[in-house]
């Protein structure tokens, strides 16, 4: 599990993110976990739409493919498995998204 401290700035949290798989690489994982909002954690619903991209140009998520949102335009809260050799080999969306006023 390669936990972070997630803010609201995608690009700090890919840094963060692909240090914490290097680490975890370099001591022999084969399998590295990240928690949910990882690119993003913000309550404002404004600045994730701001800040988030669709899975093709999602620069967070390439940027951990290469370290080892959905069309409609809704956030999906959404995991990738990333194979050693960078492809994205299963998806899965959460099903149970909740969009509520706290």
């Amino acid at each position: 599990m390669a936990q972070i401290r997630s803010s609201d700035v995608p690009a700090a949290n890919l840094k963060d993110a692909r240090d914490a798989v290097r680490l975890a690489a370099r001591g022999g994982a084969d399998l590295v976990v990240r928690p949910e909002v990882t690119h993003c954690l913000s309550s404002s619903r404004r600045h994730q739409m701001e800040v988030l991209r669709p899975e093709v140009d999602d620069p967070v998520l390439a940027g951990l493919r290469e370290a080892g949102a959905d069309p409609d335009g809704q956030i999906a809260k959404r995991s990738f498995l990333v194979a050693p050799d960078d492809a994205i080999v299963a998806r899965y969306d959460k099903i149970h998204i909740c969009d509520v006023e706290l």
